[in-house]
């Protein structure tokens, strides 16, 4: 049984009328009794008010109405009502039950607490109260007192499906998996015709690392209820997982069939197209996204990457700026100044990161870009500084040695820099730019068999990457092997290299 189950029960089984009531005030009950099994609310509440302006004295009138408002979610009038009931009659347990309902409702949970303290003090039989009572304390993360709540709900009615499955959701709050899937198993066994409990199960299989059980609970759970916009999120989690991305986005797309403004989910479609380097259609989720949330500063920040990533420097500034201005947080400044850096405003993304590190001495991230700045400005001794920088905060910091490799190996600085290509592939042997910079490395040195080496693996990790094949020719050129080095220039041409086509012309042509 649902909370909306058990207020409905309340109302048909509250009677119409009290001594003294005339014939008006009964219709007007009875009229309002309808309309609010019909969920016609409103027409309810016009009902209840004529049946108040009759006889004001009522306190069950101004319970019904309350309990009328908080269907509305009209949570204030709600709270006026049920404290007008009380005090027309203090001891009405339904009263305080519901006051307790529409504080939580508001977030007002301690107060919440005391209210349902007073009904289960009038009645200590209702499952119902225990049951309200321990979600404000699994709310408030006291699962001692939530669980004990939930049990006594279950000592006065041991079938109670709905207090297995809040059992259920506790423990899979606490992390204890195995207990929420038993519970929740519980509840579907009482009532397998609620969405939420084949939802909780199927949630809990996911984190269980079940994903093919996992995705029969969450059928079940759509199918039951197509407004579990958890339990399409979470499938679409498990389609993506598995690879099927075209797949997870109908998921999500299907909830915006059900409520096109569902930002929560706008926000994840974006995110993976982005991620799947869709751009044009990221742009266009994220506009749409901003179009309706125009503070979301998590959608100009999508947006401004998406354009980052097809070459609109200027609108990705602009979004980047937004984003911060709504939410200063660094990741934006961050991201503004890499955008300088791509427009190449060496000056302006200088500031921008300076900027962060100013109020984050810390930030790798930061240093790490002025570092990349002064690499690109030559300025090759400043930008070893701030890579020796970074080192010290993260040394696990993400392209660091591959950046500071580069730097040394312009210093002439070979043996230094062969020891951070070294690093660098330790902490990244999938990188194809890594084994590339070493090669280009060796080949200076004149180790060139070992320059193949790393420019065979480059090519194995990338094969789209014209320099590697034009600087695995030359290497092969001088090991005399001049027919594998044309063929490695031939490769690069058709991959776009203007240098293999004159490479090709003075050494190739026959």
């Amino acid at each position: 049984m649902t909370m909306r189950s058990f207020l409905l029960c309340f109302l048909i089984c509250l009677p119409l009328f009290t001594i003294g009531q005339d014939k008006s005030e009964k219709s007007y009950l009875k009229e309002a009794e309808e309309y609010y099994q019909s969920n016609e609310f409103e027409k309810a509440l016009d009902a209840y008010n004529q049946a108040i302006s009759k006889n004001p004295k009522n306190a069950n009138s101004y319970l019904e109405r309350g309990i009328t408002y908080s269907e509305l979610e009209k949570y204030e009038p709600a709270i006026t009502d049920f404290q007008k009931c009380l005090s027309l009659n203090p001891k009405n347990d339904m009263a305080y039950f519901n006051l307790g309902f529409a504080n939580f409702a508001l977030g007002n949970d301690d107060v919440a607490l005391s209210y349902y303290d007073s009904a289960i003090a009038i009645n200590k039989e209702s499952p119902f109260y225990y049951i309200s009572r321990g979600d404000v304390h699994l709310e408030l993360e006291n699962f001692g007192k939530a669980l004990s709540d939930y049990n006594q709900s279950l000592s006065i009615e041991p079938q109670f499906d709905l207090a297995f499955y809040n059992i259920g959701l506790l423990y899979f709050l606490e992390g204890g998996f195995d207990s929420a899937r038993y519970y929740s198993s519980k509840a579907i066994n009482i009532d397998p015709l609620i969405g939420d409990y084949y939802l909780l199960r199927g949630k809990v299989k996911y984190y269980q690392g079940l994903n093919e059980d996992a995705l029969k609970d969450l059928n079940f759970a759509i199918d039951l209820d197509h407004t579990l916009v958890e339990a399409f999120q979470i499938k679409s989690q498990i389609l993506l997982e598995d690879g099927q991305v075209e797949e997870s986005l109908e998921e999500l797309y299907s909830v915006l069939d059900l409520d096109s403004t569902n930002t929560e989910v706008i926000s994840q479609i974006g995110e993976i197209h982005l991620n799947n380097f869709e751009l044009n259609e990221a742009i266009a989720i994220y506009s749409y996204l901003i179009d309706i949330q125009s503070n979301n500063d998590e959608a100009y920040y999508g947006r401004g990457i998406s354009y980052l990533y097809v070459d609109e420097g200027e609108k990705a500034i602009s979004d980047f700026q937004k984003a911060y201005s709504i939410q200063p947080k660094s990741e934006y400044r961050i991201a503004l100044g890499s955008a300088y850096i791509h427009l190449e405003k060496f000056d302006e993304a200088t500031t921008v990161f300076q900027q962060v590190i100013e109020s984050d001495t810390l930030n790798a991230t930061a240093w790490f870009n002025l570092g990349l700045i002064k690499y690109f400005e030559e300025e090759y001794e400043e930008s070893l500084q701030a890579y020796d920088i970074v080192e010290n905060i993260d040394p696990e910091f993400e392209q660091l040695y591959l950046s500071r490799a580069n730097t040394l190996f312009e210093l002439g600085l070979n043996e230094q820099a062969l020891k951070d290509y070294d690093l660098a592939i330790i902490n990244n042997p999938e990188d194809p730019e890594v084994f590339f910079m070493r090669g280009n490395l060796l080949f200076e040195n004149k180790e060139y068999e070992s320059a193949i080496e790393d420019f065979d693996y480059s090519i194995k990790l990338n094969p789209e990457m014209h320099a590697v094949f034009t600087n695995r020719g030359l290497a092969k050129f001088e090991l005399k092997n001049k027919e594998g080095a044309c063929l490695d220039w031939k490769e690069a041409f058709i991959l776009g290299s203007e240098y293999s086509q004159q490479l090709l012309r003075k050494y190739c042509s026959k």
